[in-house]
């Protein structure tokens, strides 16, 4: 009976000291898992800014893109080309008609 109680404490101990070594690779898990949990939520946080930065540098792109069509030789340059060619034929056909006394015209 004595050999039972004995090897009763044996395996206690033994089941014991089990349960404390799962308890201590438990708790190391755990503390890698918050570890990697947060390296998660920080790379997270940087992709979202990397995705912010990109989509404001994008805008910004359009933007430049839509200037330098309007500075561009379809935008401003076209526009008071425009202006220009139709200014200098009126005072073309005036001139015209006042040299020639109204005898000829010029169309356009």
């Amino acid at each position: 009976a004595m050999q039972g109680i004995l090897q009763q404490r044996t395996d206690i101990r033994v089941a014991v000291t089990q349960a404390e070594n799962a308890g201590q690779a438990l708790e190391a898990q755990q503390q890698q898992f918050a570890k990697l949990q947060h390296q998660a939520e920080s790379d997270t946080l940087q992709a979202d800014r990397l995705l912010a930065d990109a989509e404001a540098k994008h805008r910004e792109a359009k933007v430049f893109i839509e200037l330098a069509d309007l500075m561009g030789p379809k935008g401003v340059q076209a526009y008071v080309l425009n202006n220009a060619v139709s200014a200098l034929q009126l005072c073309t056909a005036k001139y015209l008609n006042t040299i020639s006394g109204g005898e000829l015209t010029l169309k356009f």
